[in-house]
Parts: structure tokens; sequence; C-alpha cells
């Protein structure tokens, strides 16, 4: 996943595995979300 970042942009890219994505995916279905929101969401709280 390749997210690009413009000037004043707060979102940096994420390279995701797939596990990860399964997982966002996963969650997305369960939460009514987008898949970029549960990938995005769920990629920052695994790294921070």
């Amino acid at each position: 996943m390749r997210v690009y970042k413009r000037q004043g942009e707060i979102c940096p890219r994420l390279s995701l595995s797939a596990a990860e994505l399964a997982e966002a995916a996963a969650l997305a279905e369960q939460h009514d979300l987008t898949l970029y929101g549960a990938a995005y969401g769920m990629a920052e709280a695994a790294r921070s």
C-alpha cells in the first residue's frame, strides 16, 4: 500500500504485510469501516 504525502498532509506512507492487510480487512468488515481506515488505524496502533 502506498500513500502519497502532499505538502501539509500528515499521513506517512505505510508498507503493510499480507497478514496486516488480512487483519485490516477483517476489522473493516466487522466494524463497517473502509479498508483504508482499518489498515491505517491498525498499523498505527501496532507501531506506537
